[in-house]
């Protein structure tokens, strides 16, 4: 995992079960004035669902949360079933 990595999922699980919008997240590690650039955040999304997730392209700790941003899903049982 890349220091990038490590800090914006440590945020994440700090944060756990809310949304972080793309901008606050830019803005946090990588100081963007402009909100524009979300391609860097979504690699890096994309590789850290890589290495957490048993199928990365289904998610089911780090999702997407349309046109508002990122969260951390940290409610669920040991069978992997939300519990809210």
């Amino acid at each position: 995992m890349t220091p990038i990595e490590y800090d914006l999922l440590s945020f994440m699980v700090t944060y756990a079960d809310r949304v972080h919008p793309s901008r606050t997240l830019l803005r946090k590690f990588w100081k963007d004035k402009t909100p524009g650039d979300h391609h860097k955040l979504r690699v890096h999304i994309a590789n850290l669902r890589a290495k957490i997730e048993d199928e990365p392209d289904n998610p089911r700790l780090l999702l997407t949360e349309l046109k508002m941003g990122y969260k951390f899903r940290a409610t669920m049982d040991p069978c992997g079933q939300t519990l809210r």
